[in-house]
């Protein structure tokens, strides 16, 4: 009695290898190329041009799409801009590299955005952290597109030959002394402190009209304080008063 082959179970795992070899492998093949395949032929052929050309870029598309899933897939994250490098190049690269391998569109263009910036080399950062606000990729291309040509460096050298700046105020460079924040705290201060100070004898803890001092804070007599001058001027008044009623009395 011939020996039945034995077929794994459900729970036993096989190789690919051994799976092609299989009996039950076999015996379908034999079938797909006997019958299915030359009635598909028949089928296909019957098919509008239309239809067949689409199931042909369909195809194509498939097939290109596995080359692309069994090639091997470098990491995006350790993608950097080489020293002479140009910025646009490198950026295409690491969308191809996040498109293989991130499924959600708006990751893919957040981390394109942030990679293009984390890994460029120092010309093109300089440039990318001078732009205002926060620039989009195609900023960043549009910037970093002179990087390299006799241009950008003649700017770059003209800049560092070019005198800087010093400040007057604080002595440091890089700023004028209209554009100093140290002045300009002090003057802050200083205004502060002079809006705190008695208008009348220039001392600091009271309020003009609450000022008994003679002297100013420079050493010069100021005289009366406001209450001495309201007193005399009471007193004043009583003594005027007094001849009306004088003549009254020698009456």
């Amino acid at each position: 009695m011939p020996r039945m082959p034995r077929y794994p179970l459900p729970h036993e795992s096989i190789s690919p290898a051994a799976a092609m070899r299989s009996p039950c492998i076999q015996l379908l093949r034999k079938l797909c190329y006997q019958h299915i395949l030359p009635l598909r032929s028949k089928l296909q052929a019957r098919w509008d041009p239309i239809v067949l050309e689409q199931c042909q870029q369909i195809g194509m598309a498939a097939l290109v799409k596995t080359m692309e899933m069994a090639s091997p897939k470098p990491r995006y994250v350790r993608i950097v801009q080489g020293t002479k490098e140009p910025f646009l190049p490198f950026v295409e690269k690491i969308a191809a590299a996040i498109e293989r391998q991130v499924e959600d569109d708006n990751l893919r263009q957040l981390l394109v955005k942030q990679l293009a910036r984390d890994n460029a080399n120092e010309d093109c950062r300089k440039v990318i952290d001078s732009l205002p606000g926060d620039p989009s990729v195609s900023n960043m291309v549009h910037a970093c597109v002179k990087i390299g040509t006799i241009d950008h460096k003649m700017s770059a050298l003209a800049a560092v030959l070019r005198p800087q700046k010093k400040c007057f105020e604080c002595g440091q460079t890089g700023h004028k002394r209209s554009e100093c924040t140290k002045a300009q705290s002090q003057q802050r201060q200083g205004a502060t402190k002079r809006a705190d100070l008695c208008k009348r004898c220039g001392k600091p803890g009271h309020h003009a009209k609450n000022c008994r001092s003679k002297y100013h804070a420079n050493g010069r007599l100021i005289g009366n304080s406001g209450n001495g001058k309201k007193r005399a001027k009471g007193k004043s008044t009583q003594t005027q008063a007094l001849p009306l009623s004088m003549p009254l009395m020698q009456a």
